[in-house]
């Protein structure tokens, strides 16, 4: 909770001298939590419970204590922009009416100076929100909360709005976030409750009271340490929230295991892992083995070996889920034996190590909770030797040894990720985490 004070010097003239008092007017703000869609408002949801029991705390507190004055308790009722206009106004004067009941059935204020204030969808709560995360593509959604109209008309028709683009932004997928972490935080009623108290200097005359505010100090304190009190914009605090931490603070560890497709539909199965470090680079691995024969007719399908590969993401990054998916470049080692030959036909035998360096570009698509697709290309130096043979009886006869140094693609794949650990899910597609 932060407090706002604003101090005024008065003069008290009662026992025929003038002192200096002084008049402090603070102005605290908190809010509670409703459910979606409800404006009933429940003790048990959120932390509604701790909150509701510390701030008629506070109240009862101001309102008892000789010196101080308590102005006035104002409440704004709020609701995420998801349903119609209409019911969101309604929705949200709903939920300030009911936290008005609530804190003259738990109090002995007087009614008149707990009031309604005009209630809606809070566009300024969003624009905070949004402003103190990372969320992906958050520019623009600032940029149109700032300077797209609630209503956009032709003539007396209304053709889109703020709402609307909002919606449509990169195929609904800001707003499919901004649904799960941030819409929640607007779903509340705001107290702004002003008091006034005075501390006035040391007086001659005898049965003044003492200008004592210990009782409220200890109230607020305590409410303080125990809610957390967003203040509005205007004051520039920020909303609480529980946003998912950005990539910098995640302590938690992922790792993608993938098998190329390309590889798999040639009969050769094959496993990678990669790492990601940091909040751009990322290392794999990758090992492929396949061993097919039927030495009766001569025939060979023998590959294995693998490749390390270190990759950093291109373009601004922003969320945690948001490196994995995305364009990426990257430089790899690669290793390989091989022996290949079809029936009675010349095969090529790799009986030592051929190697590979070079860069590798791909790409990777979220298509599932916990699922990606992956398309790469490498381009490298390939070198090492090989041997033809062919098949003469029940021997493979040596026919030639040739040596490489080609300058080719080495690479290729169509991946298949699965994303294992905390957090492992992509929350940008519609099959994302909800």
């Amino acid at each position: 909770m932060t407090l706002i004070s604003a101090r005024t010097i008065g003069t008290d003239s009662s026992c025929g001298h003038t002192d200096n008092t002084e008049i402090n007017r603070d102005t605290i703000y908190t809010q509670i939590h409703f459910r979606q869609g409800y404006s009933r408002l429940d003790t048990n949801f959120s932390d509604n419970n701790i909150r509701l029991r510390h701030l008629t705390s506070l109240l009862d507190s101001i309102a008892s204590a000789p010196t101080v004055r308590l102005k006035s308790v104002s409440i704004k009722g709020s609701a995420s922009p998801e349903g119609p206009s209409d019911l969101n106004r309604r929705l949200s004067e709903r939920r300030a009416l009911s936290a008005r009941e609530y804190i003259l059935s738990h109090t002995n204020l007087p009614d008149s100076i707990v009031t309604i204030l005009p209630s809606d969808v809070d566009w300024e709560m969003l624009h905070t929100l949004v402003t103190d995360t990372d969320m992906p593509w958050r520019d623009e959604v600032l940029d149109i909360i700032s300077h797209t109209p609630i209503w956009i008309f032709q003539g007396k028709r209304i053709v889109g709005g703020r709402k609307k683009q909002l919606q449509d932004l990169n195929g609904g997928r800001a707003w499919e976030y901004m649904s799960e972490h941030l819409f929640p935080t607007m779903r509340n009623a705001h107290y702004r409750i002003i008091y006034e108290w005075e501390t006035v200097e040391p007086i001659p005359c005898e049965n003044m009271p003492e200008a004592n505010a210990d009782s409220l100090s200890m109230a607020t304190q305590s409410f303080t340490d125990t809610v957390d009190s967003p203040l509005s914009h205007a004051s520039g605090t920020t909303y609480a929230t529980d946003i998912t931490p950005s990539a910098k603070s995640r302590p938690d560890f992922t790792i993608l295991l993938k098998t190329n497709l390309l590889y798999d539909a040639a009969l050769t199965p094959n496993i990678g892992v990669e790492i990601p470090i940091g909040k751009h680079l990322s290392a794999e691995a990758n090992w492929m083995y396949a061993r097919w024969n039927k030495a009766s007719v001569h025939k060979y399908w023998r590959i294995y070996g693998g490749d390390l590969s270190l990759y950093t993401r291109l373009g601004r990054l922003h969320s945690y889920s948001d490196r994995f998916a995305g364009h990426f470049i990257g430089l790899y080692g690669q290793m390989a034996v091989y022996d290949f030959q079809f029936g009675e036909r010349k095969g090529v035998l790799s009986d030592k190590w051929n190697y590979a360096v070079g860069i590798v570009y791909k790409y990777s698509l979220p298509v599932a909770r916990r699922l990606y697709i992956e398309c790469s290309l490498g381009v490298g130096y390939l070198w090492g030797t090989y041997k033809k043979h062919r098949p003469i009886d029940e021997c493979d006869v040596w026919l030639s040894t040739h040596r490489l140094h080609w300058l080719v693609p080495t690479r290729a794949g169509i991946s298949l990720i699965w994303l294992i650990g905390k957090p492992a899910c992509n929350k940008y597609t519609k099959g994302g985490e909800r």
